[in-house]
């Protein structure tokens, strides 16, 4: 699979929206001030050049910068939480994050235990911490939380895992694993799969970070 189009995807881009066209910094002013005074006047800006005016050009472009985890005022439930505790450190920021865009979205996801080790190949991204299972449930007027298995509720959440980098594990002709998702590490990019838990273990074995990129 390829997987530049989410290198792709955190690319800034030009907001044809904004306004603000690139001539407005190839003008004929001569001091630091006049421009900003320039920028001010095109954001309606009355305050003195400096880092207000910076801050709202920042925010304008780029956006607030913050993660869903971030902007939330919600509180994760127990469950939720002591799933999180129990993860790879490197995983967990990950899966909360899924939580909360996909709670943005008006979808209640939970963290399950993942595979059982039966069923588990002799090397894999959840030998390696790297993965896990979510649940997708509907929440009843009482509170009370039931199991949600429509496939795209899970292609849904998947679009959005994928914009914070994680690999949705579905084989896409059964839709078996629906419910799993992966942390590829950003030098396996370009591996194939074998490759890239052949260089997972040697790291593990040698006590080194998994997702350290050397």
């Amino acid at each position: 699979m390829n997987y530049s189009h989410k290198i792709k995807g955190y690319q800034p881009k030009a907001n044809a929206n904004t306004g603000l066209a690139m001539n407005m910094f190839m003008s004929n002013e001569t001091t630091i001030d006049d421009m900003i005074k320039k920028v001010q006047h095109r954001l309606t800006l009355k305050v003195k050049p400096g880092i207000k005016t910076w801050k709202a050009l920042c925010k304008l472009i780029i956006g607030e910068g913050r993660t869903a985890t971030q902007k939330t005022k919600i509180v994760l439930d127990s469950h939720n939480e002591d799933m999180l505790s129990t993860m790879a450190k490197e995983l967990a920021p990950f899966a909360k994050e899924l939580i909360y865009l996909a709670q943005a979205q008006g979808i209640s996801i939970r963290l399950l235990s993942g595979v059982a080790i039966n069923e588990t190949p002799k090397y894999s991204m959840y030998s390696f911490g790297l993965t896990f299972d979510i649940g997708v449930f509907d929440q009843t007027s009482s509170g009370e939380l039931i199991y949600n298995g429509n496939i795209l509720l899970y292609a849904n959440v998947a679009k959005l895992a994928a914009t914070i980098g994680l690999t949705w594990a579905a084989d896409q002709k059964t839709f078996s694993q629906q419910s799993r998702f992966e942390l590829r590490p950003a030098w396996a990019l370009w591996m194939s799969d074998n490759e890239m838990l052949n260089e997972l273990k040697r790291r593990k074995d040698a006590n080194l970070n998994l997702l350290a990129i050397s």
